[in-house]
């Protein structure tokens, strides 16, 4: 399987795109972008498309095909999944979707596995915000989640 990357300048931050020609395999943000010597493939072309138009408030659902790490967990993997369902421009509580996927006392374990989502923005994690409705944490920083939510809410 050839591995490839890309980059996207977004407004809020550099994000490295790693995919294969089939399958998007991670989006991160990233300092510098790392010369990989590789062209970008439909995905992350595909992948590039759809997060200019998400940041143009064009689009509030991505159709990528994205592959898990095969070193994820079960209950990550729940996760990850319910993340997908929670409508644009919406905010679910970590106590919320702990109940969603049916362990309403997991929602510390839920705040793990969002740290730990291997497809920033695409799988909206920023969407997930503490039960007294402060932001919580974001691996972009608590400002980057503001904005997300912010832009997400008035489109």
């Amino acid at each position: 399987m050839c591995i490839q990357y890309a980059y996207y300048n977004s407004p809020i931050g550099l994000l490295e795109i790693k995919s294969t020609e089939e399958k998007l395999l991670g989006i991160q943000f990233v300092d510098t972008i790392t010369d990989y010597s590789k062209k970008n493939c439909t995905i992350a072309t595909l992948c590039i498309q759809q997060l200019d138009l998400y940041f143009h408030q064009q689009l509030e659902k991505f159709t990528l095909p994205i592959e898990y790490p095969s070193d994820s967990s079960n209950f990550a993997i729940n996760v990850w999944n319910a993340l997908l369902t929670i409508p644009y421009g919406t905010t679910y509580s970590y106590k919320e979707l702990a109940e969603k996927i049916g362990q309403p006392s997991s929602a510390r374990a839920i705040g793990n596995a969002c740290r730990k989502n291997p497809f920033v923005i695409v799988i909206p994690c920023h969407r997930v915000i503490c039960h007294n409705g402060k932001l919580g944490g974001y691996i972009g920083g608590i400002e980057v989640k503001k904005q997300l939510v912010y832009n997400e809410k008035k489109g």
